[in-house]
């Protein structure tokens, strides 16, 4: 039970604003600068467009979509960094302004989101209560997920 107690999870936490979100650190694959994006007319919302990186067009996932408190996408609209994530889907690209160095907090401290919205779970990272997403679940709630993913 002790080992349980324990045990960590690796997040990255990325900002948008003043708003604060966490994705799982394994998801990462790498964080570009400012890299302009293309929309794409008969996209969904969630996936407005997207980037060119080494050579391939890279979906873009517009958190805003599924966190309330953040902003939206825009045509027109580039963000500092871009942080790339493997998905089932692929790798997908998440325009954000900041992101924070990898913490590892302890998974009990995961909890039902209370504090924040658009995510049913939260944590609290240097004092700040942010929603942790879960990519793969926001791709399956869309039906975008590939079967037996994950």
């Amino acid at each position: 039970m002790g080992a349980a107690r324990s045990a960590q999870i690796e997040l990255l936490p990325l900002g948008i604003g003043p708003i604060w979100a966490a994705i799982h650190a394994e998801c990462a694959v790498e964080i570009l600068g400012r890299t302009p994006w293309i929309p794409v007319p008969s996209a969904s919302e969630l996936i407005p467009g997207v980037i060119a990186h080494r050579g391939r067009a890279v979906a873009v996932l517009d958190l805003g979509v599924v966190l309330p408190d953040l902003p939206r996408l825009t045509a027109r609209s580039t963000r500092e960094r871009v942080v790339i994530a493997r998905t089932s889907l692929g790798l997908v690209a998440l325009p954000v302004e900041k992101v924070h160095e990898v913490v590892s907090v302890p998974s009990a401290e995961v909890r039902e989101a209370t504090l924040t919205r658009g995510s049913p779970f939260e944590v609290t990272i240097d004092d700040k209560a942010m929603p942790l997403v879960d990519l793969e679940t926001i791709l399956e709630q869309r039906g975008l997920a590939r079967p037996g993913a994950g």
